[in-house]
């Protein structure tokens, strides 16, 4: 439900109203057409692969342990990590470019 509310606030925010795509040379409006929006969806993509791997695998060490309590455990951990990440992250002032940013936080979860 969270994400579906965060979908719908970026959609409806000024800045994703007045958004036009333009059209290349060969007619292509695609989004992923721009370089920026393709690193950021395989980074994206690559987090919540690794995100859902650990997720399956806490529920097969739950079965093989026989502790179910690891299967619900382990994603709510994610989360609330996640959240208390978001928050602390949303909080500070950052030096830099957004794109070193990114590269920065995803070298950070990738070694994490």
């Amino acid at each position: 439900m969270a994400g579906l509310t965060g979908a719908a606030v970026v959609l409806t925010c000024p800045a994703s109203l007045r958004w036009k795509a333009t059209r290349s040379a060969r007619g292509n409006c695609s989004p992923l057409r721009h370089r920026g929006l393709r690193v950021l969806f395989l980074t994206l993509g690559s987090a919540g692969f690794s995100v859902g791997a650990l997720t399956v695998w806490s529920v097969a060490m739950a079965e093989h342990h026989n502790a179910d309590l690891l299967s619900g455990l382990v994603p709510a951990a994610f989360s609330t990590g996640s959240i208390l990440g978001g928050l602390l992250y949303s909080r500070r002032t950052w030096r830099g470019a957004l794109t070193t940013q990114l590269l920065v936080s995803t070298a950070g979860f990738a070694i994490g």
